[in-house]
């Protein structure tokens, strides 16, 4: 039993090189049902499950998942994603990246998401912390800067809004960034320059999804 559990950990090493999830999935259906208890296996069928549009499926698997490691930051992490782009249960997802935080603080992709999702609920405070959180390890991290800069301005804070913002435009040239910095100069009264900034068109922020597959040794 070592020796196939040992060639098909081989097949799905380069299933996954290979980007193909359809085959990693069936290999890695094969491998939990000789090693069900296997966590790392568990991981990955519910990984390949959201690659080939299974969601359903992939929740199932992370919970089945987490009852044999409920203390790993990447579960978490990849089931709050889950839960937000596939199922649409944004108060599950919040919770979930919050648990990946309490597991590892410094996992600054996932702040990034969770001031996303403060954001897109109008929870503009608790953006505004979670922000703080990225610029705290990464002064000129781009969605840092904007999505503070975005959450002050929504609060009526307009002086303060500014630097934040074309902070983030120094880092990378954005439109919606500079749809931000079009309105903030509305309400300072250089309209000017607001109509200049509006002409570029919208945009939305950009929801790290990473359902980490990985090799397993």
């Amino acid at each position: 039993m070592e020796n196939i559990e040992s060639e098909k950990v081989k097949q799905l090493n380069s299933a996954l090189n290979e980007q193909n999830y359809m085959l990693a999935n069936s290999i890695l259906k094969e491998l939990c049902n000789i090693s069900p208890n296997t966590y790392q296996y568990q991981l990955n069928l519910a990984a390949t499950y959201r690659k080939i549009n299974e969601p359903q499926k992939s929740y199932k698997t992370y919970e089945i998942a987490k009852k044999l490691n409920n203390k790993d930051p990447i579960l978490y992490f990849n089931l709050a994603n889950l839960l937000h782009e596939d199922l649409n249960r944004i108060d599950e997802s919040i919770e979930n990246f919050l648990i990946s935080l309490s597991l590892n603080p410094n996992e600054i992709e996932c702040w990034k998401n969770l001031s996303i999702l403060y954001m897109r609920t109008d929870q503009y405070d608790l953006a505004i912390k979670a922000s703080d959180k990225i610029l705290s390890m990464d002064a000129l991290h781009f969605d840092g800067n904007a999505i503070k800069g975005y959450c002050l301005m929504s609060l009526g804070h307009i002086v303060k809004a500014k630097p934040f913002i074309e902070k983030a435009l120094e880092i990378q040239y954005d439109e919606r960034v500079m749809k931000c910095l079009s309105a903030i100069n509305h309400s300072l009264g250089k309209v000017n320059e607001g109509i200049i900034q509006g002409i570029k068109s919208d945009g939305a922020f950009v929801f790290y999804s990473d359902d980490r597959p990985y090799k397993i040794i």
